[in-house]
């Protein structure tokens, strides 16, 4: 059978979809709609018009289409659900539900992932998928997806029981864009401001809260120029989240880092400062494998 399929990760802030076939990712669609930039949207018109230069291809092969991330929310297109850990890795691939559409070919949106204890909740929308595709690109311990809400997942013996998300990107944007930081600052990070917020960030421990300060302190008193602002709170953050999650991953000893090269570069730097090195996966490369794992579920 020749395999053909969209895969669409709809996020918060962008529609991508991948045109597959024979296995191969031949054609992209990339649009500014993601959820949250969206007043009363119709899904059904949206998804329909963003794919309408494949229109023909779709109605003739009856070509399904796999949709993840924030389009499976409470805010998206139809709430999907979520599959509630622990899970073994193999479930994860079975979590989707079909919708009804004007476009007359199969329609599935995948389930995230949620922890719902007494002492502990979590939830993750579209880096289930990416995930999927990581463990079949390599066999790390841990793996990292650094972004808005970084995620931090540990596999342990083919089940997924926990992770961790660390809102660095989103509390990096509120510190640049909104607070007093962030006024009348360059907004380019810089290596040289990158490299010591690092360090700062991975003695900071539990202090970070008050460290913070110190971009804004250190530039009126000339220790610190304002072009080197951005870099040192990036540093900060990222060298933080990274040293403390290190401690609650104590059993790990091999990471992977899904992001895109520019980010998983920093992320890099940070983990070399902890004696480690890791992997690198491109993040189209591992949501592909992962919706080509929830394909093969539900075609198999």
């Amino acid at each position: 059978m020749t395999i053909k399929f969209i895969a669409i990760d709809w996020g918060s802030t962008n529609f991508r979809a991948y045109r597959v076939e024979e296995g191969q990712n031949t054609d992209v669609i990339t649009l500014p709609i993601g959820i949250t930039q969206l007043k009363h949207p119709n899904f059904d018109q949206l998804l329909s018009d963003a794919l309408s230069p494949w229109h023909t291809w779709i109605e003739i092969f009856q070509v399904p289409i796999i949709l993840a991330g924030m389009i499976g929310s409470d805010r998206g297109w139809v709430d999907s659900g979520y599959q509630m850990l622990p899970q073994p890795i193999s479930a994860i691939k079975r979590g989707c539900i079909q919708i009804k559409s004007s476009l007359s070919t199969p329609i599935y949106v995948h389930s995230g992932l949620a922890i719902n204890t007494l002492n502990f909740t979590n939830v993750m929308r579209g880096e289930e998928v990416q995930l999927l595709g990581a463990i079949s690109l390599t066999n790390d311990d841990c793996y990292v997806f650094p972004g808005t809400h970084s995620k931090w997942i540990e596999p342990i013996d083919g089940q997924i029981t926990s992770f961790n998300t660390i809102m660095t990107g989103e509390l990096y944007y509120i510190l640049m864009q909104h607070s007093l930081l962030g006024q009348s600052v360059p907004k380019a990070v810089l290596p040289e401001g990158f490299a010591l917020g690092l360090k700062e960030g991975t003695l900071a421990g539990s202090d970070i809260i008050s460290k913070l300060f110190i971009a804004r302190s250190a530039r009126v008193l000339h220790q610190m120029p304002a072009e080197m602002v951005a870099g040192w709170l990036s540093g900060l953050l990222i060298g933080h989240e990274v040293a403390t999650q290190l401690t609650h991953f104590k059993n790990a000893s091999s990471f992977s880092i899904i992001a895109a090269p520019a980010l998983a570069k920093l992320y890099q730097q940070a983990f070399q400062l902890n004696h480690i090195e890791t992997t690198a996966i491109d993040p189209e490369q591992g949501i592909l494998y992962g919706f080509r794992s929830i394909y093969d579920e539900l075609y198999s």
